[in-house]
């Protein structure tokens, strides 16, 4: 699989999420500010690093790791909403349900859409679409 190596940081001082950068970009775009990106990669205590999988939603927009996803009824699965990481053991990035109870292959399916992420929209996760 050819990708491009990408990431978005989540503020948690600021609760705002970052647009999509590459490693070689001198600044991270925030809605409201532009920061070097040697600021925002060196404070681990303010911003959480989330990378691109390489895969995309139905709108055809970038899946990122902390993203919620909607499942749809084609996938067959337990639940309507899946949290993608990253799977250190398998070296894989997977789709976990809500209730953490089932674990999938993020390239075995196809998504309807990104709702939300982890950090920004993680009342999502406590209910219902």
């Amino acid at each position: 699989m050819n990708r491009e190596i990408k990431f978005k940081v989540f503020d948690k001082e600021l609760k705002r999420m970052s647009e999509p950068f590459k490693l070689s970009d001198p600044v991270v775009v925030f809605p409201d500010e532009v920061l070097p990106i040697f600021f925002v990669l060196h404070d681990e205590e303010r911003f959480i690093k989330l990378q691109f999988t390489g895969f995309e939603g139905g709108h055809g927009i970038g899946i990122y790791e902390g993203d919620i996803l909607y499942l749809g009824q084609s996938n067959f699965v337990s639940a309507s909403r899946a949290i993608v990481s990253w799977d250190e053991i398998e070296g894989k990035w997977i789709v976990r349900d809500e209730a953490d109870q089932e674990v999938y292959d993020l390239c075995d399916y196809n998504f309807d859409e990104i709702i939300g992420n982890i950090h920004s929209n993680s009342e999502l996760l406590k209910e219902g679409k």
